[in-house]
């Protein structure tokens, strides 16, 4: 019978920690993408040696508000959103959908990581994603002369965070 009653504190006390640690660390979904970008100058190429293939223009838009116990980051087009909890018991935060970041070359070697409660890099990262989808898409080899713009305005209670990235994609031409 002690054996019994033991065995089950034990389990209830095992159960309940494992309870508290899911609650308090969450690994929210993230994807990375990088591409390398340079300017004209720092091609180091002749003109016959690439072809421009187009320019090519990505957007993200981004919603954040906060009030005092929660602070909540939503994509336009509901592909994920992160909501941070903010109380005496602990923060906790929750999320739906990936979180898609892409990082210019020079930009992954001298950036940390995109801070999840930073809706300014969220757009930034988001927006670059796209970019680089739309470069791979198009058979690009890199990006010249990236544009990267972010507004940012207020509508109601929501801040609004716009990136737009705009660059031309190139074709690196092969040895003849």
């Amino acid at each position: 019978m002690k054996k019994t009653i033991l065995l089950t504190a034990v389990c209830a006390f095992v159960l309940s920690a494992c309870q508290t640690t899911q609650v308090t660390t969450s690994v929210i979904p993230e994807a990375v993408n990088t591409i390398h970008a340079t300017t004209f100058n720092e091609l180091n190429l002749q003109r016959s040696d690439y072809t421009v293939l187009n320019t090519i223009t990505a957007e993200a838009l981004v919603f954040y508000q906060a009030s005092r116990s929660e602070i909540n980051i939503e994509e336009a087009n509901q592909e994920f959103e992160i909501t941070h909890k903010l109380n005496s018991a602990g923060n906790t935060t929750k999320y739906k959908g990936i979180v898609r970041i892409g990082y210019l070359a020079n930009d992954y070697r001298n950036q940390k990581p995109v801070k999840l409660t930073n809706p300014s890099d969220i757009a930034r990262g988001f927006a670059t994603y796209r970019l680089i989808n739309m470069a791979q898409q198009e058979g690009a080899d890199g990006i010249i002369e990236p544009t990267i713009s972010t507004n940012v305005e207020q509508q109601g209670k929501k801040i609004v965070y716009r990136t737009i990235i705009k660059a031309k994609i190139i074709k690196l031409k092969a040895d003849r």
